[in-house]
């Protein structure tokens, strides 16, 4: 189990459950199928569908996208971000690499190892939720998530809403990669101070290709510098509401331009996948451990329906 420790496992799961319960966010979020353990192996095992590809590599490999397709991007991770407040999830590392691409060319949020799930009693107390550790992908954190006192000053959901607009800025970019290429806290921090500490980055600056109506604006308040100054989830959705929202043409019904190719798996013998989904032969069968197995295994519901 490299790079996440079991318990960190153990709340992804959670995350997922509660995504799972929720049929209405499926279109917007990845899902997962089942998980278990294999204490022998030292080995956890999440099973998820597949997809063709991911943002980053379409934006990478110059993919014949058209500017509906870069805007229905933006419009389809606003409605993911949406999903996830309304489940009391913060996500903490919205990046194109956690944004796959569907057979049918739209973006489905997933990668949920860094999110937390909120327990509030009411919308506004989701808002005001606040986390003191930093975590995420250095080149996306919010500056109040970089800080050097983030474990004193802590950090709103509005963190994601920092980068999901630097998402929006690499879909309509007129540049490659991230606008901020750093790989360490310590380099963002630097990239963080040079900016406006009112207004933070100015977006018009930016080398962009043109931008739909509102998303300007828009971007504008997701990159502001203070996190009381920037668009809560709830503020994004309301101006994807006024700007971007086409009841004829909503995200969940029009289809994309540009679709990826589809590239068909090896097909498993039957028999081994019947095996793989018993649980036999893993986390039933395996000796005493301080760990409890049973704590990992999980089948969505009505998986097998």
């Amino acid at each position: 189990m490299v790079g996440f420790t079991r318990q960190e496992y153990l709340r992804e799961l959670e995350v997922f459950k509660r995504i799972n319960e929720a049929p209405e966010t499926h279109r917007f979020l990845s899902t997962l199928k089942m998980s278990w353990e294999d204490l022998a192996q030292d080995r956890i095992f999440f099973v998820m569908d597949l997809y063709p590809t991911e943002l980053l590599s379409v934006l990478a490999g110059g993919m014949p996208i058209t500017m509906r397709d870069r805007e229905l991007y933006c419009r389809e991770l606003i409605c993911a971000v949406t999903a996830l407040r309304d489940l009391g999830i913060i996500h903490r590392d919205i990046k194109p690499g956690n944004v796959l691409i569907d057979v049918h060319g739209r973006a489905v949020l997933s990668d949920f190892g860094s999110a937390i799930n909120v327990l509030s009693n009411s919308e506004d107390d989701f808002e005001y939720w606040k986390c003191y550790d930093s975590v995420g992908t250095p080149a996306y954190m919010a500056p109040e998530v970089a800080a050097v006192n983030v474990t004193v000053t802590g950090y709103r959901p509005c963190a994601d809403i920092w980068s999901l607009g630097l998402v929006f800025l690499e879909i309509f970019g007129n540049f490659s990669g991230p606008y901020f290429p750093v790989t360490t806290i310590e380099a963002i921090r630097t990239q963080h101070a040079k900016l406006d500490p009112i207004e933070g980055l100015d977006v018009k600056q930016v080398p962009l290709l043109e931008l739909p109506p509102g998303l300007m604006v828009m971007l504008e308040m997701m990159l502001r510098y203070h996190q009381e100054e920037r668009f809560t989830v709830q503020d994004l959705y309301l101006m994807y509401q006024s700007y971007m929202y086409d009841s004829e043409a909503s995200p969940a019904k029009v289809a994309h331009d540009w679709k990826p190719a589809i590239v068909s798996p090896q097909a498993a013998d039957d028999s081994d996948v019947t095996e793989l989904l018993s649980f036999r032969g893993f986390a039933k069968t395996m000796p005493l451990a301080p760990e409890e197995p049973a704590e990992l295994e999980y089948r969505a519901p009505r998986m097998f329906e």
